[in-house]
């Protein structure tokens, strides 16, 4: 059954960001495993970018399982995956191109990729927790949500500098 964000109870909206955190977190884990295997420096790079990301990612899931367990330790909570998906508009991922990085030269075309996939997850992430910053009626709750977004920016920023120094390297290439 699909269900509108805005029908989301305080819980399932917490409940919604520790899905964001945890699944960007295997995303950046995933690509930091598949840029590991490349031997040239800048897919090292990359890689350690992703590693970081993934940590950042983990940290954020921690801190808001820690507020869930602090405001809903007993309470059930029936967001089903489906319901989830449906109302957060999650980005597709298409891994397609990424995981073909054995026949490109050094694939930078999959660098590229890979940091736009981010990129979106990002993006996405910031204006979910803006959205969830404007209608929590918890000034604490507020408060955390409009921190993640400023995390989230500057994940933002800081992936678009990589994509101008990755698209750098392509172009005099």
């Amino acid at each position: 059954m699909s269900r509108d964000f805005a029908s989301f109870t305080p819980q399932e909206t917490l409940l919604a960001a520790i899905t964001i955190e945890e699944r960007n977190g295997r995303l950046y884990r995933n690509y930091a495993e598949m840029f590991e295997e490349l031997t040239d420096a800048d897919s090292q790079q990359v890689a350690q970018t992703f590693r970081e990301m993934a940590e950042e990612e983990d940290r954020h899931a921690a801190q808001l399982r820690a507020c869930y367990l602090e405001r809903y330790e007993k309470q059930l909570c029936l967001l089903t995956p489906s319901e989830m998906a449906d109302a957060i508009e999650f980005p597709q991922l298409e891994d397609g191109d990424i995981y073909s990085i054995g026949r490109l030269r050094v694939g930078t075309v999959n660098r590229v990729n890979a940091l736009r996939v981010a990129l979106a997850a990002e993006e996405h992430a910031r204006r979910f927790y803006l959205r969830m910053a404007e209608s929590a009626g918890d000034p604490q709750m507020a408060r955390l949500y409009g921190e993640l977004a400023q995390f989230e920016t500057g994940h933002i920023v800081f992936l678009n500098q990589k994509l101008r120094g990755v698209s750098d390297l392509s172009n005099a290439g």
